[in-house]
């Protein structure tokens, strides 16, 4: 995982995962991987938020929402 291997990237992954999240909000993949970057980062509750949301991203494309 490049957060691990390069913590100094961060806050760049952080801002591009945000700006693709803008043209892609609904793809769950794009929220769960920004929850594990701002699990690194220390910010546990907008790390839930972000994985809540592609938890629930993912039952509606499953049709199991």
């Amino acid at each position: 995982m490049i957060i691990k291997n390069a913590p100094d990237l961060l806050p760049e992954v952080l801002s591009d995962l945000r700006a693709s999240l803008g043209e892609l909000a609904e793809h769950p993949t794009l929220h769960s991987v920004l929850g594990d970057a701002l699990v690194s980062q220390g910010e546990y509750e907008k790390a839930l938020e972000s994985y809540n949301k592609a938890t629930e991203l993912a039952q509606a494309r499953s049709g199991r929402a």
